[in-house]
């Protein structure tokens, strides 16, 4: 009979633990995708097999924390009631559960689980092939029994075709924001700027906002909660620490990250940080660039670094940003004047700059104007300034107006955006004075006031100008009217 050998059992073994590893800390992946794939028998370990049943049940029970995290107290009250925890124990779910890290590779495992079941299955197919064909017994019955036993065989071969999930397997969420319109819960997020201008500023008054429970200045408030921070530039005692007081933070609610941090390989240890203080809203890295291994300019070196961050931030519904600098090359659109590779614009969600108002006569007035958005229309910029803060003159406090700004990352949309504006203001102006008119008279007029066609369009409808056909019954041409 063929067997496994003692290597192979030990990573069939650490291929299990792994995977209830993952359903610890999301235990919703069990009904999606491969997840579904994978049923208690396929686990070889008996003790593995309750532990995954019981997580099943917890989880279909809706026993678990919203972001799918499970509640070892309750699994091990799920265990006991069934007389099955003495068999486990505590301290190896525990154990499991401390593997932190591992639920973005939630498929893989469950894929090798399910390997290791077929593995199992066919070895004992094949061992029951080689009996039938040799036992005692007339021939066409003991062929007959093996063709039975080679259909088991072919089976097991045939389940490990890979499993993918449906879109029938998910739930229609909407965008939890944690700053409305400008960072939303469990995403990536960047901001790049200049240097010096206060992009790491504003990053600290955020962080502060988010831990005295203050307002946004454009909607709601924000609970009150814990940021972790990761500064590889600035000094805690003479930068952040006094930057965070003048913005009115509480201190003891900021997080130092731990020191090294490599995004990859030190995923695990950030991923018990934000198990340990569950109240953490907002991870902040500055700048982002010295927390990723292999070449920054790499497309796929960068993709690969920030994933598991990604993950991480969907997992825990924590908002990851980013802050780092833009390139030199002034005459390229700001989507590709992130420094390095372009997946630094390309996978966050959303892209923020922080730029000097040009039009303002006070010095420390700034925009923060969106760069790109993936999951929404732009929204609009926000004016605030940076002045020097009243205990702290080496740092900046930051105070916003509440004031909106429609104005452009990229000067030639900006120009477009005030033409459009100004052509809203002379079609309503026309209207008003000549009442209803012929679009094609509007077109001419328009052009002889230099608008173009398409741009009369644009301004007709983000001024809810009304239009119908003119002429008796409707039959004639177009006419526009206020």
């Amino acid at each position: 009979m063929v067997t496994q050998t003692g290597d192979q059992l030990a990573t069939e073994l650490q291929h299990e633990q792994s995977y209830l590893s993952c359903l610890m800390q999301d235990a919703r992946l069990a009904a999606v995708g491969v997840g579904k794939r994978v049923p208690p028998e396929a686990f070889h370990r008996p003790e593995h097999r309750l532990l995954y049943e019981a997580i099943v049940d917890v989880a279909s029970d809706n026993l678990i924390y919203p972001n799918g995290l499970v509640d070892l107290t309750v699994v091990a009250d799920r265990l006991r009631d069934k007389g099955n925890l003495s068999g486990i124990g505590v301290r190896y779910m525990v154990d499991l559960a401390d593997q932190q890290g591992l639920a973005a590779n939630h498929d893989y495992y469950a894929e090798r689980v399910r390997e290791h079941w077929a593995l199992r299955r066919a070895m004992a197919a094949q061992a029951a092939i080689a009996a039938a064909l040799t036992g005692v017994g007339p021939i066409p019955e003991r062929l007959a029994e093996a063709r039975e036993h080679a259909a088991r065989f072919a089976a097991a071969s045939d389940d490990i075709a890979p499993a993918a999930a449906t879109f029938g397997d998910f739930e229609p969420r909407t965008i939890s924001w944690l700053w409305p319109e400008v960072l939303p819960a469990g995403m990536f997020v960047t901001m790049v700027s200049e240097e010096g201008v206060g992009k790491s500023t504003l990053a600290g008054w955020i962080a502060a906002t988010i831990t005295k429970g203050g307002q946004w200045p454009n909607a709601g408030s924000v609970e009150a909660g814990q940021v972790i921070w990761f500064s590889a530039e600035e000094s805690a005692e003479y930068v952040l620490l006094p930057r965070f007081i003048a913005n009115g933070g509480v201190p003891g609610s900021i997080l130092q990250g731990p020191r090294p941090f490599d995004a990859v390989d030190d995923i695990r240890t950030l991923d018990a940080m934000c198990a340990a203080y569950p109240d953490v809203r907002l991870i902040v890295f500055d700048p982002i660039t010295s927390y990723i291994g292999g070449n920054e300019n790499s497309n796929v070196d960068v993709r690969r670094a920030l994933e598991p961050l990604v993950r991480l931030a969907e997992r825990r519904s924590i908002c990851v940003l980013g802050l780092s600098h833009l390139n030199k090359k002034v005459d390229l659109r700001m989507i590709n004047r992130t420094l390095g590779s372009r997946a630094w614009s390309a996978v966050p969600r959303m892209v923020w700059t922080v730029t000097a108002s040009e039009e303002a006569a006070d010095p420390g007035e700034r925009l923060l104007l969106n760069i790109k958005s993936n999951i929404g229309p732009k929204p609009e910029g926000l004016k605030f300034a940076i002045t020097a803060a009243r205990d702290f003159p080496s740092v900046g406090a930051v105070n916003f107006s509440g004031e909106r700004t429609r104005q452009s990352v990229d000067p030639e949309e900006t120009n477009s955006a005030r033409l459009i504006d100004e052509c809203m203001q002379w079609l309503k102006d026309y209207l008003e004075e000549n009442g209803t008119v012929p679009s094609n008279d509007i077109f001419e007029a328009a052009e002889a006031a230099g608008f173009r066609e398409k741009m009369v369009y644009t301004a007709k409808k983000r001024a809810n100008i009304k239009a119908r056909r003119g002429g008796f019954g409707g039959t004639g041409g177009w006419v526009w009217y206020v």
